[in-house]
């Protein structure tokens, strides 16, 4: 059994990484765990990296609805399936890197633009879409994964501080 900090102890924590590496029987511990993200206020780093944990169709409820209250965030970075990023992921104004590269499916909510020291956007390589067309930060200097019917193309042009990127082309839309 694993009994996590209190939270007068955790509350300065910076990062935080939850790993795959845990057998299927230590699931619960694993979920419990997650549920105290939530008290960690000054995360900087915020990494899930297990498909139960970080996917809205876990059994319990997903530490994603807390998203939008790490303010002072710098790197999220999740790997799960069928994720759904919350609306409140637009009050993360320190966001520099957001990474869904390694996830199956996910869903972004337009508030991209919102984000604006976002850097490096890391998308899923397929099997991802939006709520509508997605408006891009205008300081990304690394863009992955880009499909051009889930964005506005125009906006690419406007990313003046690109310097990698990488993209799918479909049909001229």
């Amino acid at each position: 059994k694993y009994n996590f900090l209190p939270k007068d102890q955790t509350k300065h924590f910076r990062s935080f990484l939850c790993d795959p590496l845990v057998s299927q029987w230590e699931r619960f511990s694993r979920v419990r765990i997650m549920s105290q993200v939530k008290n960690l206020k000054m995360l900087r780093v915020l990494a899930i990296l297990s498909f139960d944990v970080a996917s809205q169709s876990c059994y319990l409820k997903s530490p994603l609805r807390y998203v939008g209250k790490f303010i002072h965030l710098r790197c999220l970075r999740l790997r799960g399936r069928r994720i759904n990023l919350p609306y409140s992921l637009g009050n993360l104004k320190c966001l520099e890197t957001l990474d869904l590269s390694s996830s199956d499916v996910a869903k972004i909510p337009n508030v991209l633009w919102k984000l604006e020291r976002l850097r490096y956007l890391y998308l899923p390589k397929d099997g991802w879409g939006p709520q509508g067309k997605l408006r891009l930060s205008k300081q990304l200097e690394i863009l992955e994964s880009f499909l051009n019917f889930l964005f506005y193309p125009e906006d690419v042009c406007k990313l003046l501080n690109l310097r990698s990127f990488k993209a799918e082309v479909h049909e001229n839309l």
